[in-house]
Formats: structure tokens, sequence, C-alpha cells
């Protein structure tokens, strides 16, 4: 191989940000492209120059795809930190998505628990968290962290249980609930 087509990842990622950063920054600055210098030579570009974009696009997709040969084995793979985060963010993104739906559902809890003690309930303080129920599932023998949770379907993996917290109060008195 050359010395410009080593198997080297991190050359291959250089050349594509590199690359990449300039045809943005002449995008957005409007540059215009049919006349440049190479080398100390100016060069007119005379025939399909509203296509120059296209051809530049052409070749980031090629080094996409260099990048893309050139990426180490099992790097497209999460490890432990990275499903630590992927968890965390689920449901962060699944407690906001659905914060109106759970705080819905913990009132109608606590209006159902107030009516026996015979009042109407304002809610003080709802805290939701959330777990991700795969890891109550029964648990793979003979397996590390890692194996067990990429040997989880897809469903399993990325199901999410909400539990929460409620402060609520009667006319009477000031109760606290806790859901599964």
């Amino acid at each position: 191989m050359g010395e410009t087509d080593t198997p080297d990842f991190n050359k291959a990622r250089g050349y594509l940000i590199g690359f990449s950063t300039v045809v943005l920054l002449l995008w957005y600055f409007g540059a215009d492209l049919s006349a440049f210098k190479l080398l100390g030579n100016e060069i007119k570009l005379k025939e399909n120059v509203k296509n120059v974009w296209l051809v530049l696009a052409g070749i980031n997709v090629y080094l996409w795809l260099r990048l893309y040969q050139r990426t180490p084995a099992g790097s497209f793979r999460f490890d432990l930190p990275m499903h630590d985060l992927y968890e965390k963010t689920l449901i962060d993104v699944m407690k906001y998505a659905e914060r109106k739906k759970l705080r819905l559902h913990a009132l109608d809890l606590v209006n159902n628990a107030a009516s026996v003690s015979g009042g109407e309930c304002t809610l003080q303080k709802f805290k939701a968290t959330g777990k991700m129920t795969c890891y109550e599932l029964a648990p793979r023998k003979n397996m590390d962290k890692l194996g067990q949770i990429r040997s989880f379907n897809s469903l399993d993996r990325n199901e999410v249980r909400f539990a929460f917290f409620v402060d609520y109060t009667t006319a009477n008195s000031h109760h606290s609930m806790h859901s599964p």
C-alpha cells in the first residue's frame, strides 16, 4: 500500500474531518468554485461548474467509505460505559416524554386512595424513577454483564418500568405513596 493508502483508522478519520470541514465552510460562506489555485496554478472550470458541489459530496462519501473500511473490528458494539449511558438517556427521555401520563396515573391512584378516606386530595410532590426491566429477567448463568446485555432481544432490552413517589394532602392529613 502507498503512503496515502495505509490501513490506519486515524489517518482515514483525519482526512474525512479535514475535507468535510473545508467543504462545509466553503459551502456555508458561498465560495465560488469556478476558479481556484492548485499548487500555485490558477484553474478555471469552464464546463459542469454547477456540479462542483456534487463532486465534492461524492469525495466525501468516498472518505466515509474509507473510514468505515478502516474502523477496527468491534468498534460499533457498545461497551459497558456506553450501555450505561444508553440506559440513563433512555430512562430520562422516556420520563420526559411520558411525564404527563405518569402524573395523571399517580393522580388517579392518589384520588382512589383519598376516596377511601373520604376527601379531595392535592398533589404536593411527585418524583418518578425508571429502571430497565431487562435486569429483572432471569439472570443468564456463566455470563458477564456485557454478554448478558447483548443476549437480550430488543423488546426486553429497551423496556423501562417507572415507579414514583408522591406526597399528597387530603382535607384531614398529609400522606405519602410509593408505586411498585
